[in-house]
């Protein structure tokens, strides 16, 4: 019982770390959609050199970002 209730509790934390993860992604598109153009442009930027960075330590998992992307996901979001 006492195995069990661990590995649910371990399920529940990262459930939670992946849905953290989720609402920071979500958030960084929206403040592309909701910046002024100048602005948007380096938001836009900056996202895409912070994907570009969580796909790099994951040269193992495939040649390309799609093959990468899905690891880095599992593996944690880089913060700005």
């Amino acid at each position: 019982m006492t195995r069990l209730r661990i590995q649910v509790n371990h399920e529940l934390l990262f459930t939670g770390r992946q849905a953290d993860e989720l609402e920071q992604r979500i958030a960084r598109l929206e403040e592309i959609e909701a910046a002024p153009w100048p602005r948007r442009i380096g938001v836009r930027r900056r996202l895409a050199r912070d994907l570009r960075a969580s796909v790099a330590r994951y040269a193992w998992a495939g040649p390309d970002f799609t093959s990468r992307r899905p690891q880095a996901i599992g593996g944690g979001w880089s913060q700005r």
